[in-house]
């Protein structure tokens, strides 16, 4: 069994062979979590329906779940929406009633970003609640700039605005009435992180 691997195109190709049979077996990642495999160069015997795409998923070392079965139609096949985590492709024919494996590929899915995971700021206190001395923390934010946060009593009346460079900075809140505040901080493109904060 011979194997060449192409990282550039996130393709696995791998090579078998068997009685009658020389096939080529490729997976690959797309739209970052579906899985599209093709299957090709073998003397198919029956129908189409004796193929099928068999898609098995890892959830323990040498241990494998089945998740989804495709009947070959046109010598590829698609697997959508897959959440994170190591998978192998399996392309099988069936035999008077035996399964026989022609080729398997692994193939691995990281996770997925969407474009507004980067550009989200996670805004937090510690600790909280809290008396004196406040921590807040931009996790995500640029450290170029004045950043404001402000912070809003129940009532929705902004009682401070805390500005500050870098991340980072810390406020004291000993002469705040006692009670809930919201800490709210937003982008410079209109997205809004919060924190509740409590005061006692």
């Amino acid at each position: 069994m011979k194997k060449a691997l192409i990282p550039a195109f996130g393709i696995v190709f791998l090579l078998a062979t068997a009685t009658n049979l020389s096939a080529q077996l490729s997976a690959k990642i797309e739209n970052c979590n579906d899985i599209k495999a093709e299957f090709w160069g073998s003397q198919k015997k029956g129908n189409n329906e004796n193929y099928a795409y068999i898609l098995e998923r890892s959830i323990a070392p040498d241990i494998w779940m089945s998740v989804q079965k495709n009947f070959n139609k046109d010598n590829s096949s698609s697997f959508l929406a897959l959440p994170e985590g190591t998978y192998r492709v399996k392309y099988t024919r069936n035999d008077d009633r035996k399964t026989k494996v022609l080729a398997s590929e692994p193939i691995k899915i990281n996770k997925c970003y969407d474009l507004d995971d980067f550009n989200q700021v996670k805004l937090t206190a510690v600790p909280n609640p809290s008396s004196g001395i406040v921590n807040i923390f931009l996790e995500g934010a640029s450290y170029e700039g004045t950043k404001r946060v402000d912070m809003l009593n129940a009532q929705g009346v902004v009682v401070r605005t805390i500005a500050f460079e870098n991340t980072q900075t810390t406020t004291n809140v000993s002469t705040l009435p006692k009670g809930l505040y919201i800490l709210t901080y937003k982008t410079a493109d209109n997205n809004v992180s919060t924190e509740r904060l409590i005061v006692n």
